[in-house]
């Protein structure tokens, strides 16, 4: 990553799409909405690679270009179920899959978002208990 200075300008000039996003995965983690400015001051010192990934997918489409970033956030923090089974690391997933569409990689977005929806499945699985029926 760049300079904190670098990301939070890039961000500060280019970074209206947050909003929207923010207000689209609002439902994962019923949390108030957080400012891309206020996020990536957290993030930049963040230990969680997901946040880390997150705010690096926010710094490459903010900038339009150095797609390079969004295959190492894939490798990286999507791969990983470590990471990705997450609430922070299903909203890195979403805003990459948003990302791949954004830019007209339909299959790589189409795999992303079929990623996330076994990872949310097996999430959902894992906190439910099971119930067996007796008859």
């Amino acid at each position: 990553m760049p300079s904190y200075d670098v990301v939070l300008s890039v961000l500060s000039e280019r970074g209206a799409w947050w909003s929207s996003f923010r207000q689209k995965t609002h439902a994962i983690t019923q949390t108030p909405i957080e400012e891309l400015t206020s996020f990536a001051a957290r993030a930049y010192t963040s230990s969680d690679p997901a946040v880390l990934g997150t705010l690096a997918t926010a710094y490459a489409r903010s900038l339009d270009k150095d797609r390079d970033i969004y295959a190492m956030v894939d490798s990286l923090i999507v791969s990983d179920l470590t990471y990705a089974a997450t609430q922070e690391g299903l909203e890195c997933l979403i805003l990459l899959a948003k990302s791949y569409t954004d830019i007209g990689q339909p299959q790589r977005a189409w795999l992303t978002w079929r990623k996330g929806m076994a990872i949310a499945q097996l999430m959902v699985r894992v906190a439910a208990p099971v119930r067996f029926c007796s008859h």
